[in-house]
């Protein structure tokens, strides 16, 4: 157990007293609701009485147009105005005078409510009048337009039966002549005939037969041509007379549908005009009836104010009673508090320079460019007693300030942007035509405007109500193991086949761990073709260790052949004007030893990626397979996976570990897999990335180191391997665009910090470009109100609680997802008992991910938000670095005394975040661990430093570089969500 310094007891004492303050104000603000009351009459008077004096003063056409726009909340007001008036009537508080005044606003505000009412009326007239008269000419057109149709129908059914008359004419005529020409056909043969007749008789008779016949047919085929004819002519005149009487009847319904629109027309404006005399004549009863009742409140007023002037005057002092109850938990323990910090700045030793730059001699050696020279900033010409007298003096000011200040100070989160000065106003003008990035706004800050203690206390609620969410959950599918027909028992024979989806830290961990398990098969689909190197090193903190241990002692056994401590050295906040070290997370070290723990530290992914490769067993992975949905089965038959190239696998459970764009928590929640509507959001952040060997004075010494300032912090770690890591957070507008050349990018950093530690530009030029990256930061609010479960599936890391890297506990908060899921899978003997374990590793992991996730973007917040240069009291009212620069503000003041508070504040993080840890080492152990690995580390560091050096010999420095550089993995990110959006 770490020794407790006076310090810490003080800061827990003190902490204590603030909850307990928090505690009885939210019991007692209901309570003494009207005790914080005050004259709202008097307030809403003084409102309406200014926008009466505007509306005077405008010029009338801007007047209606904005009295017309206001209409609804100046009723509104006005109605407000009268209850108020009222309760005025039963509690009076103001003075004779003060009554009469706001009884000639009220009345004014009245009519003036009037007038613009009586102004809307005709307005609305107007256009009930304009929607009759177009509707009265689209009814017109409509009539046109059918009539035109109708007569258009008429016309060609009138050719239609033209063409069948003309063609059943041409039948007829056709079938006269067939049979006129068979007849003939007929006669001829009776002539042929009588030629072979014997006799001269029998001739002459059969040729008089056979002409007979022949004329007869003639006259039978005229007669009937005759008659088709005739009745075609019959026929197409009755059809003409019918076409005739069609086109009349159109006419005139058209006419009559005119004649009815016309009325209708003329009904609506008389409407119209009824409905506008009616709402004038009603909103001059009511004015009336407005002006009245004010007079009458008016008047019981000041018959009552004397009488109950001495009540009003009790109140005021049970007011004062109530405030102070209620204030004095609040207020003196942030008094002890600011105190203690102003106490400690005097007792406190200087801060120690921060030695983060490479050193002359090391900088020739390793090939680098000569260091530019740099101008000494102008320092307070005051010293002695004088300038700590100031010093003294202008603290205790500022202290005041703060005490006295108004504004809100939970977080130390101001609620409006920081006016710059003009100085730096003009120099942001300059950078901007240089092509410098300019300094964005500072997105709202969702968590950062709360107190820890309320931030802890929402969660715990919101967590309660999951819970009951989740016994939803529970007795949904509880109730169907009741119905299920035959139990399924899980046996080595008929293991439990568990599908994960998503190779990723989290997946590989849990497939590793089911794996060792003889009742648990499983099956792990990753959308990745292949596994290559990628991506730069990852933090694991000691809570993460600690689960890699208990999970699998060879696993963590050859993680750390390849790790780097970080987390025992010095580590903190660096003042990045002064170079001089603002704060140091000494808790780190001293939760870890609290726990007998190792300490967090960094391992390159890659080799994290094939270290988890090498352990799990042959067969169980599948690349190319990325999940695209999923079927429950009934009958706990288990879930159908099916994946984008049309496979499909069938298990006992799926594991959604497949990241923050997740397609399993896509369909079970319902919502979009990216986009508005898929949960996640953009954090308002991009963090920049790059990593170089070099070899600065104190590699050994720290671990990391944060600068920071306004609305932007740099980042430099230790990553083994004689290299250093950093990250620069910078805000940026969504939509925003950045640079994508790599050499563009640097110089966009540089650009950003231009101004702040030089060892922060001496590092920028050491890296090389092409190892230069960016990505935009996302993450989600806890998922309290959606349980991560839904029968046998179920989420785990970014799928389900993706947060901001400040504290590196993504990919641990993931690993532990793993253990938790393997504790509640392994002991299972049937598979009715799996939608119950998931909804239990839920209940079991929501409230410590939902917590980790909610200080991710506290640290995020407080540092992007609230953190800025800090003053220093020896440097007195000057402004040695420029104004806006460390010099005498509200804010600076503030940051510059809260370093003696946030030690206390770290160490609550860091025994949080640490408390989880499933396995746990002697001390003896951690020290001969911790001694092994930084003894390779040092090792490897003199190595890679000597191969720089030798390639800067021959001249083969761009050659060695390249062969260092790592596959980027925010460019693989960016492309799994470029994916996405495509499809």
């Amino acid at each position: 157990m770490a020794p407790r310094t006076p310090r810490t007891l003080l800061l827990a004492v003190l902490g204590a007293l603030l909850l307990h303050g928090i505690q009885r104000w939210s019991a007692e603000s209901t309570e003494n609701t009207e005790a914080f009351s005050l004259p709202q009459a008097a307030r809403n008077a003084a409102a309406a009485s200014m926008m009466a004096s505007i509306l005077a003063t405008s010029t009338p056409a801007l007047a209606e147009e904005d009295a017309l726009k206001s209409l609804e909340s100046k009723l509104a007001q006005r109605d407000e105005g009268i209850e108020r008036l009222q309760e005025e009537k039963l509690r009076p508080k103001l003075k004779l005078s003060e009554v009469e005044k706001l009884e000639r606003e009220e009345i004014q505000t009245a009519r003036i409510t009037e007038r613009l009412k009586e102004k809307q009326i005709v307005a609305e007239e107007l256009k009930e009048k304009e929607r009759a008269k177009d509707l009265e000419k689209r009814e017109k057109a409509q009539i046109e337009k059918e009539e035109k149709e109708a007569k258009a129908k008429i016309q060609r059914e009138l050719d239609a039966k033209k063409a069948k008359i003309k063609k059943d004419e041409k039948a007829a005529i056709d079938e006269a002549r067939r049979v006129e020409r068979e007849e003939k056909k007929a006669a001829k043969d009776m002539e042929r005939k009588a030629l072979q007749a014997k006799t001269d008789k029998e001739r002459l008779a059969a040729e008089e037969t056979s002409e007979t016949a022949f004329n007869a047919a003639t006259e039978k085929a005229e007669a009937a041509i005759l008659a088709a004819e005739q009745r075609s002519e019959d026929e197409l005149s009755k059809a003409l007379e019918q076409a005739e009487a069609s086109k009349e009847a159109a006419a005139e319904r058209a006419e009559l549908l005119e004649k009815a629109a016309a009325d209708k027309y003329e009904a609506a404006l008389s409407q119209a005009a009824e409905t506008a005399e009616r709402a004038e004549k009603d909103a001059v009863f009511e004015e009336e009836a407005v002006e009245q009742q004010v007079v009458a409140t008016v008047d019981a007023i000041e018959k009552e104010d004397l009488i109950e002037e001495n009540a009003s005057l009790e109140k005021a002092k049970e007011f004062l009673g109530s405030a102070w109850s209620v204030a004095a938990p609040l207020v003196i323990p942030g008094i002890f508090i600011a105190l203690y910090a102003v106490l400690a700045s005097f007792s406190a030793p200087p801060p120690e320079p921060c030695l983060g730059a490479e050193a002359d001699e090391v900088r020739k050696i390793m090939g680098r460019a000569a260091r530019p020279k740099t101008a000494k900033a102008t320092m307070d010409p005051w010293s002695g007693e004088a300038k700590h007298m100031v010093g003294v003096g202008t603290g205790a000011m500022a202290l005041l300030a703060v005490l006295m200040s108004s504004g809100p100070v939970s977080g130390f989160v101001s609620t409006s942007p920081t006016t710059l000065p003009a100085r730096n106003a003009q120099r942001s003008q300059r950078t901007l035509a240089q092509g410098t990035p300019s300094q964005p706004e500072q997105p709202s800050a969702t968590f950062g405007r709360a107190t820890l203690a309320q931030g802890i206390a929402a969660v715990a609620v919101i967590a309660a109500a999951g819970r009951r969410r989740a016994a939803k959950h529970i007795g949904r599918w509880s109730q169907v193991a009741r119905c299920a027909a035959k139990p399924s028992a899980i046996t080595g024979k008929d293991p439990l086949h568990v599908i994960i989806s998503g190779a990723g830290v989290g997946g590989l961990l849990l497939a590793k761990a089911l794996s060792k398990e003889p009742t648990i098969k499983v099956t792990l689909l990753e959308q990745a073709s292949s596994f290559q190197r990628f991506g730069g090193p990852i933090q694991l903190a000691s809570n993460t260790l600690s689960t890699i241990r208990d999970i699998d002692e060879g696993l963590f056994d050859e993680l750390m052949k390849k790790f780097t401590f970080t987390g025992y050295r010095r580590n903190g906040l660096v003042d990045a004007l002064r170079s001089e070290w603002y704060c140091t997370f000494d808790a780190m070290k001293d939760a870890a030893d609290m726990f007998n723990l190792p300490y967090t530290g960094v391992v390159d992914r890659p080799d994290l990626q094939q270290i988890m490769l090498d352990a799990i067993p042959e067969g169980c992975l599948s690349n190319s397979q990325k999940v695209k949905s999923y079927e429950v089965l009934p009958d706990y038959q288990g879930v159908k996976v099916q994946t984008q190239d049309g496979k499909e696998y069938t298990g006992d459970v799926l594991i959604g570990a497949d990241g923050i764009w997740s397609a399993t928590r896509a369909q079970m929640w319902n919502e979009q897999q990216k986009g508005p509507g898929s949960g996640c959001t953009y954090s308002g952040y991009i963090v920049f990335a790059g990593e170089t060997i070099y070899q600065p004075e104190d590699y050994f010494d720290v671990g990391y180191k944060v600068y920071m300032g306004p609305k932007r912090y740099f980042v430099t770690s230790d990553v083994g391997r004689g290299r250093i890591q950093w990250y620069a957070f910078v805000a940026v507008a969504e939509g925003e665009e950045v640079p994508q050349d790599p050499l563009e990018k640097r110089e966009y950093v540089k650009a950003a910090f231009q101004g702040w530690s030089s060892q922060i530009s001496d590092l920028l030029d050491a890296t090389p470009a092409n190892t230069v990256e960016d990505r935009s930061l996302y993450d989600r609010p806890p998922s309290v109100l959606k349980s991560w479960a839904d029968g046998p599936v179920a989420l785990l890391g970014d799928a389900c609680h993706a947060m901001m890297p400040n504290l590196g506990q993504g990919g641990g908060q993931a690993m532990e997802d793993a253990h938790c899921i393997l504790q509640k899978l392994k002991d299972l003997t049937d598979r009715r008992q799996v939608p119950d374990a998931l909804q239990d590793y839920y209940r079991s992991r929501i409230f410590r991910a939902s917590a980790v996730q909610g200080l991710s973007r506290v640290a995020s917040d407080i540092l992007l938000g609230t953190f800025t240069f800090p003053w220093k009291a020896e440097e007195g009212l000057s402004a040695p670095y420029g104004k806006g620069r460390g010099d005498v503000s509200y804010e600076s003041v503030v940051v510059n005394y809260l370093r003696h508070i946030l030690p206390g504040a770290f160490t609550a993080q860091f025994t949080f975040l640490y408390s989880f840890h499933p396995y746990k080492w002697s001390k003896e152990e951690v020290k001969v661990l911790v001694a092994d690995v930084m003894d390779r580390h040092k090792k490897e560091a003199a190595e890679s430093w000597q191969r720089r050096q030798d390639a800067v010999e021959k001249g083969e420095v761009e050659k060695f570089e390249e062969e260092c550089r790592q596959e980027s993995f925010f460019a693989l990110v960016a492309q799994v969500a470029g994916g996405i959006e495509q499809k």
